[in-house]
């Protein structure tokens, strides 16, 4: 039996949400552990701020920090947000709000592309046999997915299981959405994949409010929804919250392969609990779905992808960023030399480099001017 909590959320006041939180925990028979190493895992998809509502609202990270403290828990709050501009992640955590709340609490705020990542076996993978991934999920005691409702012009939602993917660091992230074949069928293997390794411990979804239209980032519309929902089942509380907002979940592909890998056995079996009798109904407009095209043709991907590029000039040969590498994949010979057929992306290197000698350098002519744009336009 799997339990999800659907408590009405009608403002974003931080100790109210830590109430509504603390009642929906109860309500499901979850206790959150006390004097441990707690990974909380927000939606920063890019540098926007709360009002556009594409990230997870910095009160109901208060909220979850509150709790937390409150068992004197030590409280790392991790990301590596989707699309490459300058300040990325850390850039994104103060234009949401989420620094302000990792200082209030002493909470370490780690951009995970910039803190290094480790590859790791996946035994029970289908599609993603190994996935490089934050250190930090080894090393927590306890990991929070705390969503955002969106809709998703390629995914078509999400929610708590989607926001996972974030645990990738950097570019890595676009690097596997192509690994193996590029379709949603093949998208959601891989989010099952990574959900089969990490399988977080608690899921939070804000739905105080939500995102419709075109998103997930800020080309979509705010949407009043006054919902926050708990469980320890991510795809038990996607499965709900997509029929909330009119999301068929036979049509959704990141549900269904949950379910066909029994991480959701039986949808009929969810019981709701909280503040509604029965599931409320909030329609979202949802998204035409994005074009399914070859790398070399996905417009977004030729965009926003940026890769690394040593400067051989500048390289003193120190070593650090081979040494680093996670995956091998550089060598130094005269300087540092990339190979970009094993290089994911990741960006650590970058952030290595006490030279300064990698820089990162987009795939195409458009990469600048989309920059320039997503700042321009806040998107």
């Amino acid at each position: 039996m799997t339990k999800v909590a659907v408590n009405k959320a009608s403002c974003y006041d931080p100790k109210k949400l830590a109430d509504i939180i603390s009642e929906a925990l109860s309500e499901v028979g979850l206790f959150l552990p006390s004097d441990a190493r707690i990974l909380v895992k927000p939606n920063i998809v890019s540098q926007n701020f709360p009002v556009q509502c594409t990230t997870t609202h910095p009160s109901v990270i208060d909220a979850l920090c509150m709790l937390l403290s409150d068992n004197r828990c030590s409280i790392i709050i991790g990301e590596s947000s989707a699309f490459y501009q300058g300040g990325y992640t850390q850039r994104g955590f103060r234009t949401s709000g989420i620094a302000d709340v990792a200082r209030k609490y002493s909470a370490e705020l780690v951009a995970f592309e910039e803190d290094g990542g480790v590859l790791v076996d996946n035994p029970k993978g289908v599609v993603l046999k190994q996935i490089l991934m934050s250190k930090r999920v080894q090393e927590a005691d306890y990991i929070i997915s705390a969503g955002k409702l969106k809709t998703h012009s390629f995914a078509g939602m999400s929610a708590t299981v989607k926001n996972i993917f974030g645990l990738i660091p950097g570019g890595t992230k676009y690097e596997y959405h192509f690994t193996s074949g590029y379709s949603r069928e093949l998208f959601a293997e891989k989010i099952a994949d990574l959900y089969a390794l990490v399988r977080p411990d608690l899921y939070v979804l804000d739905a105080v409010r939500g995102l419709e239209g075109p998103g997930p980032a800020a080309t979509g519309r705010p949407k009043d929804t006054g919902i926050v929902m708990v469980s320890d089942n991510g795809y038990a509380l996607d499965y709900l919250a997509a029929r909330m907002i009119g999301v068929d979940p036979a049509g959704y592909e990141i549900l269904q392969a949950g379910i066909k890998r029994r991480f959701l056995p039986d949808p009929q079996q969810i019981v709701m609990t909280g503040d509604f009798d029965t599931l409320p109904s909030v329609p979202y407009k949802l998204p035409k779905k994005s074009e399914i095209r070859p790398r070399e043709k996905v417009l977004l991907y030729q965009a926003v992808a940026v890769y690394p590029l040593a400067k051989k000039g500048k390289c003193t040969c120190c070593g650090i960023c081979a040494l680093r590498c996670p995956l091998q994949a550089i060598r130094i010979d005269g300087g540092a030399e990339i190979d970009l057929d094993a290089c994911l992306k990741c960006y650590h290197c970058y952030y290595l480099c006490p030279e300064k000698a990698i820089v990162l350098k987009g795939l195409s002519r458009f990469n600048m001017a989309g920059r320039f744009f997503r700042r321009l336009l806040r998107i």
